[in-house]
């Protein structure tokens, strides 16, 4: 998997690069 080779520090900065994204992309639909 690659969550694996990835580590427990990679999830946590894509999970908060992911909320980034999202919050920019409900930011600029409003």
């Amino acid at each position: 998997m690659l969550f694996r080779e990835i580590g427990e520090q990679g999830q946590e900065r894509l999970l908060a690069s992911q909320a980034v994204i999202v919050g920019c992309g409900a930011l600029g639909s409003l």
